[in-house]
């Protein structure tokens, strides 16, 4: 069998940008140099105001985003924003490829929070896709593997 490559449907921040414009989205993004994140509840995005700082260093840590449409993850890794953006019906529509878990809510440690009037968050959710992949240790089996962790949103903690 051949395995379905998963794509991202981002490369940089500036195409994330120009997929996220004027969309609502859910999530939270961390600034490397911010001690709380800011939290998205169905709110747009202005990535231009996040350094507060103005520093160019000043950027994001760490961030998971939904859209409905995308799951969105950004990881600051060796002072590059990696970006990863999957189309949540890429997974939905391959039945055959792809096994999806129900979402889960994870426990967050996040407890304080810029722009909004919550106390923290409370948990993210996520759904774990599975994907049908040979086994490297039994030759000629397969085994549905995890592949990807798609960000639904999360619950917010109320002041």
């Amino acid at each position: 069998m051949t395995t379905t490559e998963i794509k991202n449907k981002v490369s940089n921040m500036q195409e994330l940008k120009d997929l996220l414009k004027d969309k609502q989205v859910s999530g939270y993004i961390w600034m490397v140099e911010e001690k709380e994140p800011y939290v998205y509840n169905n709110k747009i995005v202005v990535f231009d105001n996040l350094n507060t700082t103005g520093n160019p260093y000043n950027k994001i840590q760490e961030a998971y985003l939904t859209d409905n449409e995308h799951s969105i993850h950004i990881k600051n890794i060796d002072g590059e924003e990696k970006v990863f953006a999957f189309a949540c019906s890429d997974f939905e529509s391959d039945k055959v490829n792809y096994k999806i878990d129900k979402v889960k809510a994870y426990p967050s440690h996040i407890n304080n929070l810029r722009n909004s009037g919550y106390n923290g968050i409370k948990n993210l959710h996520f759904k774990q896709v599975y994907q049908l992949r040979d086994n490297e240790i039994s030759k000629g089996f397969q085994t549905w593997q995890p592949v990807v962790k798609l960000f639904t949103g999360l619950t917010l903690k109320k002041n």
